[in-house]
């Protein structure tokens, strides 16, 4: 027995003495039926208080003294509003542990903010009709609710399946923090992220409203808002990007490549990145400029020799997924025409990969297989006077049906001019649209 406990027993046993010595004129001033051996509840003035579903104490019969203390010997009583009086039986429900330091503002002044002390028609003897409106009375329904769609327990005024009514070590008193709160209910989806290889760093919290929002599903943002909010370099890569890829428009936005929980492909992409971009690309696209973007996936089905990316399914080796300061999304600088002087710079994207000394070297007899004996050929047609040609006059930079990624065609203007690329083992010969038939041999037979 706590020392209230044993301080408020022995008051109660100085209140009923005084009653008894008290003299006649003394004894009369308190009602006839408590005298006559009934009590407050029962057959007295307070009859009401059992007129409920649930009562407080199983029987309420002589009890009223354990809460109502009398002052002296007239019909006045006091009651302790603090949490300490209830803590003399309810002990478990009231004192924070050690461990659990976040309590119930309400529960810090009084008990009875939240129970009738008496009884009421809901269990625990809770005040309101329900748990929404006990909740509610206290924090803004206006700020919980505000939203199209609502979370279900909140739509169910369940506040408890997600709350501690009294503490928690949890912040908002809540059952537990973060992910493990929500696989309370949503166990498969939880489980269904934890199996995946790569996961989304972010906690449900941070997309999700927890009471009501305006998104679907209840996310506290509408499609990229909600992920530029911290992926905040791919939002600047779009407003500064002259380039910007289109699914990053208002429609189907990032969840059009990636997955928003988790995935088996790095960046939590939905698919290979091979895959996923000939989801889009697989045939010609038709974006609003004047040449449509190739159909990468019909091309390589035609064409037997890959460019190197295509071969490691990467195609981000050559193209930015979300913008770039170059045509066609590009991960480096090349020249968007079809003759241009040559500048090293400007071939960014291509030396990447290759060594720029195959076209800088005026004779070689080992960077490049494109040369006449020690010719470069690949120098001399980067520095041809007065228009230097670019990789792609001759190359094709996705798929060929020719060794060296060679075209059968290029674009020139209107034409589709052919190259007509004759393969040898110790060299070849081409008859193009801007010269006659000319043959190169790398070793002298």
């Amino acid at each position: 027995m706590t020392a209230r406990a044993v301080f408020t027993t022995a008051l109660r046993l100085l209140s009923f003495a005084a009653i008894m010595l008290a003299s006649p004129g003394e004894a009369a001033v308190l009602p006839p039926r408590l005298l006559e051996g009934s009590d407050c509840s029962i057959g007295g003035c307070h009859a009401d208080k059992r007129a409920t579903e649930h009562v407080h104490f199983d029987d309420l019969r002589n009890r009223c003294q354990d809460c109502h203390l009398q002052n002296g010997t007239a019909h006045e009583f006091s009651v302790d509003q603090s949490p300490a009086l209830c803590q003399d039986c309810h002990a478990d429900q009231v004192a924070a542990g050690s461990k659990e330091i976040f309590v119930h503002g309400a529960l810090e002044e009084t008990c009875v903010g939240c129970h009738d002390p008496h009884g009421g028609d809901q269990p625990a003897i809770l005040r309101g009709n329900d748990e929404r409106e006990l909740c509610t009375s206290c924090h803004d329904q206006g700020t919980l609710l505000s939203g199209k769609h609502r979370h279900g327990p909140v739509a169910s005024g369940n506040c408890l399946a997600c709350h501690e009514p009294h503490r928690s070590r949890h912040r908002a008193l809540l059952k537990a923090d973060g992910d493990e709160l929500c696989a309370m209910c949503h166990e498969q989806k939880l489980a269904d992220i934890t199996s995946e290889s790569h996961r989304h760093e972010a906690a449900c919290p941070d997309c999700h409203a927890s009471h009501a929002g305006d998104h679907e599903p209840l996310l506290i943002d509408s499609g990229d808002a909600l992920c530029v909010r911290c992926h905040e370099e791919v939002a600047s890569t779009w407003e500064h990007s002259p380039v910007d890829h289109r699914v990053n428009g208002p429609a189907p936005g990032c969840t059009s490549c990636h997955s928003p929980h988790a995935s088996s492909q790095p960046s939590l992409l939905l698919a290979t990145q091979l895959d996923l971009c000939l989801g889009c690309h697989q045939q010609a696209v038709e974006d609003g400029h004047t040449t449509p973007l190739a159909g990468i996936g019909a091309m390589m089905q035609a064409n037997r020799y890959w460019h190197g990316p295509l071969q490691e399914g990467n195609c981000t080796g050559c193209h930015q997924p979300h913008g770039s300061e170059n045509f066609s999304l590009l991960a480096g600088t090349y020249p968007d025409r079809f003759y241009a002087p040559f500048d090293i710079e400007d071939y960014g994207l291509c030396f990447n990969c290759h060594d720029p000394g195959m076209v800088n070297a005026p004779t070689t007899e080992t960077a490049t297989l494109f040369r006449d004996a020690d010719r470069n050929l690949h120098f001399v047609h980067s520095r041809r006077e007065p228009r230097g040609h670019t990789c792609r006059a001759c190359h094709a930079t996705h798929a060929s049906n020719n060794p060296f990624h060679i075209s059968d065609s290029v674009p020139y203007g209107k034409w589709d001019m052919p190259l007509n690329f004759i393969p040898s083992a110790n060299g070849g010969a081409c008859s193009p649209g801007c010269h006659n038939l000319r043959e190169y041999k790398r070793d002298a037979e």
